[in-house]
């Protein structure tokens, strides 16, 4: 075509692709608006939004995982969840120059770490905001993150206590430890706040197996196990507390406490009770038996520092017998609270105290104790004396024999 040709619309000049066409206009104007050479460039729209973790000496990381997010429901702070969440653009690994970066709107952002490098610890706060604008967009925006080592574990090694019978060789089974770590520096174990904070109880309850060995991997420092329950047939020893020092010395071999037990004992003590003229036995005596606890000399019954009443209303027999059986090793006493009729209570009623223990020929102590009639045929009464002692009697010997 020669000359001008004007359109109201669009002309599209063209041809078949791969063709010409010899399509041609030999003489059509340009009347548009050419650009100024003063005029400040177009205002940029997007801009890169990035982050970059480094560790405690400025050196890029690699490993470390994030997420991004756009602020998008007009609220404060980045929202992850919920019924109207913030805009998840993103997931993003660093590489080896510790930076992840998005080209992106402007508008404000956040960066969400989600795991630390290998070997790294996640900071405190791991939410980081940035915001686009026009006047950094062409800079763009970048958060820097610093991660700290996560400080290598402290060296652990075994603490263990054997239980073995008094033969110093055969193991116990099921023989039940605390164990606890000094911790309040105090000598010997505490339990509770009494004068202070009590040790730090590590295991409440660590059972021996039928090598009798309980053990525990832990740090280095003092420990203390402590016995709660012997094994079947086994009296816990005097002094349950054993004290162990693991050093970082130990911890590759670690450390063992060996414990003995020693059988449990258990007496017998045997009430025999006789008319105190005809020496005949009397059916209808009834007695006590009260363990020694207090320290304190003789039977208290009553008060805040009594001792123990282990076992009650046991009454003679034909045969003018009572047994009490089962008895731990210690010092008893018997206490006769009633008597045959026709017949009166002791001058003392107490009789001890009577000591059973491994010394005891075949664990049985027989006591012999002597009531007299009433003479004045009134039935059962009191003697005329008292007892001597503080409580019921004063822990004398009384009639008995063993």
């Amino acid at each position: 075509m020669n000359g001008r040709f004007f359109t109201t619309g669009t002309l599209t000049h063209t041809s078949v692709d791969g063709q010409g066409g010899g399509q041609e206009f030999h003489a059509y104007p340009f009347n548009g608006d050419l650009p100024d050479c003063a005029v400040t460039p177009p205002v940029p729209v997007t801009g890169s939004v990035s982050v970059l973790k480094r560790d405690e000496t400025g050196k890029p990381l690699a490993g470390a995982h994030f997420e991004l997010w756009r602020e998008t429901n007009g609220r404060s702070g980045a929202q992850f969840t919920g019924d109207d969440p913030d805009a998840k653009l993103a997931d993003c690994v660093t590489p080896a120059t510790g930076i992840c970066a998005r080209e992106s709107e402007l508008g404000t952002y956040y960066w969400h770490e989600t795991a630390a490098p290998d070997g790294y610890a996640l900071p405190r706060h791991r939410v980081f905001p940035l915001t686009l604008t026009a006047g950094n967009a062409t800079a763009g925006v970048q958060y820097v993150v610093d991660n700290v080592k996560v400080p290598p574990p402290a060296p652990t090694g075994r603490v263990a206590v054997h239980k073995v019978d008094a033969d110093g060789t055969t193991p116990l089974a099921l023989a039940t430890f605390q164990l606890w770590r000094e911790t309040n520096g105090r000598t010997g174990l505490q339990t509770d706040g009494a004068g202070g904070s009590p040790d730090t109880l590590v295991e409440n309850a660590c059972v021996t197996g039928a090598d009798g060995r309980c053990e525990r991997v832990v740090e280095p420092g003092a420990y203390h196990w402590r016995e709660t329950v012997a094994p079947a047939g086994y009296e816990l020893p005097a002094q349950p507390v054993t004290t162990v020092v693991l050093t970082e010395a130990d911890v590759t071999t670690g450390i063992t406490a060996t414990v003995v037990n020693s059988k449990e004992y258990r007496g017998e003590l045997e009430v025999l009770k006789k008319d105190a003229k005809t020496k005949r036995p009397l059916r209808g005596a009834v007695f006590e038996v009260w363990k020694e606890t207090n320290g304190t000399a003789g039977l208290q019954t009553a008060g805040i520092n009594a001792d123990v009443l282990v076992k009650a209303g046991c009454a003679t027999d034909g045969a003018g017998v009572c047994t009490f059986g089962y008895l731990e090793s210690g010092a008893y006493y018997l206490r006769e609270t009633d008597v045959p009729e026709g017949y009166v209570l002791p001058d003392s009623r107490v009789t001890g105290p009577l000591r059973l223990d491994e010394q005891t020929p075949g664990h049985r102590l027989v006591v012999t104790v002597d009531n007299r009639r009433d003479d004045h045929g009134k039935g059962k009464g009191k003697g005329k004396g008292k007892g001597k002692g503080k409580g019921d009697g004063d822990g004398g010997k009384g009639r008995g024999r063993s």
